[in-house]
């Protein structure tokens, strides 16, 4: 699944996408697509007819993909229980899963925001980030080494 802020950007990176990779099947969601045609983009991605899912915020809440193994922000959300619920469609009921965001310089302090609040014991953003698996641990600098005066005999 791929996730865009709003419905032209969605449309935009699929016409782009179909016409880059012709082979590949690619679904659209977002709420300007008419309900009949959103059923059938539902019902291809859950049959597994097209294999990735560019969409909004539309598909963010009440769906259930249980076999989705990626999730794509394309563009990053507005508040972070929209993070939590984007990157809930991955990562279902134990199984593994992948995020990736791509996060603009406006983003950053929501990003930050995001990034802080896994920290927190037992918070949402934990319990989403344990479902998608452990974030990387940032390696430890280690102490700067002493430098060692040089004694010059004479």
């Amino acid at each position: 699944m791929v996730f865009c802020r709003g419905a032209r950007t969605a449309q935009a990176l699929h016409a782009v996408l179909s016409a880059a990779l012709p082979s590949q099947h690619f679904g659209l969601l977002h709420g300007e697509v008419p309900p009949d045609a959103r059923d059938d983009a539902l019902r291809a991605f859950q049959e597994e007819a097209v294999g990735v899912l560019l969409c909004t915020d539309v598909a963010a809440r009440g769906l259930d993909f249980p076999r989705v193994r990626h999730v794509i922000m394309y563009d990053f959300p507005k508040d972070a229980p929209t993070f939590i619920h984007r990157a809930g469609r991955t990562a279902r009921r134990g199984a593994g899963g992948l995020l990736t965001c791509f996060v603009a310089h406006a983003d950053m302090p929501l990003y930050r925001q995001i990034r802080q609040g896994e920290a927190q014991p037992g918070s949402a953003l934990q319990q989403s980030a344990g479902r998608l698996g452990a974030a990387p641990e940032r390696r430890r600098r280690p102490p700067p080494r002493k430098k060692l005066a040089s004694r010059t005999g004479s």
